[in-house]
């Protein structure tokens, strides 16, 4: 997910944290003859401080200082640069994470069923999910098909995590697959109209990670109120949503009542 606090933001927030302490700084001191007289008290100190002031008074040595200024300027101005993205990146990885660990905490038992299958077994996996085999992978092109046979009556959800980015995506429910209630025992298949919608991108080779998350209640119904809307589109959370999301999870995970059964599924695309 591209962080939804742009660097001009942060640059600003760091600016007024700078002028803040700027200002308290400021106030420590009541007149100019104040900081010269703090400047003074040492000898060393002092000195310093006269050279600097009539090193920067010699004409001939100004616009060193101004460049020296300017490099110094634009240093702090990469260092803060390469920390922001550095800061974002971490943040974008870790809910992936935290989903693995929350599925680690479920009991297996409480796992539901779930495997993958190909466009062209779609027919078959609508008659009898049993007779399939999971494929250990897929090629880029191909259009993907889950067969799911629930554990408990409640609601599921099928969540793609990028394993470069850490972004969680929504695959169901979604727009044209909206209903998302399950029954124990009664297997279905995601999508439920057909495999139009989940393929596996031309030329993307790589590891992708599916989990199903099976729970008695809807997750939007104990998320915070301003991110319950998860995106119906395939698009990715922001990180307020993921947080939202798995912090849930997380509750739900740990409580004695109510956990969520949690099933992960690791696809594997290859070369044509």
């Amino acid at each position: 997910m591209p962080n939804n606090d742009s660097f001009p933001k942060f640059i600003g927030r760091l600016a007024a944290k700078v002028r803040r302490v700027w200002k308290e700084g400021a106030a420590a001191c009541t007149a100019v003859v104040g900081a010269n007289t703090f400047l003074s008290k040492n000898d060393y100190v002092s000195s310093a401080y006269n050279s600097m002031i009539t090193y920067t008074r010699d004409p001939i040595n100004t616009p060193w200082v101004l460049v020296g200024i300017i490099a110094v300027g634009l240093l702090l101005f990469a260092v803060l640069y390469c920390f922001y993205y550095f800061s974002t990146y971490l943040k974008a990885t870790r809910p992936d994470m935290r989903l693995r660990l929350f599925r680690l905490e479920t009991p297996s038992e409480a796992a539901p069923d779930l495997r993958l299958v190909t466009a062209d077994q779609w027919p078959v996996v609508r008659g009898n999910v049993a007779t399939l085999d999971e494929p250990e992978t897929v090629k880029p092109g191909d259009k993907l098909v889950f067969a799911v046979t629930p554990t408990l009556e409640g609601h599921a959800y099928l969540l793609h995590v990028n394993e470069v980015t850490g972004r969680i995506k929504v695959m169901w429910p979604n727009k044209r697959d909206r209903d998302n209630a399950v029954r124990p025992k009664e297997p279905f298949t995601v999508p439920q109209k057909g495999p139009d919608y989940i393929k596996v991108a031309t030329g993307d080779v790589g590891l992708e990670t599916f989990f199903l998350v099976e729970c008695s209640t809807r997750l939007e119904a104990s998320m915070p109120q301003e991110h319950a809307a998860l995106p119906n589109n395939l698009a990715d959370l922001s990180d307020e949503q993921a947080e939202a999301l798995l912090g849930v999870l997380e509750a739900r995970c740990r409580a004695a009542r109510d956990r969520p059964g949690i099933t992960m599924l690791e696809v594997r695309s290859v070369a044509a």
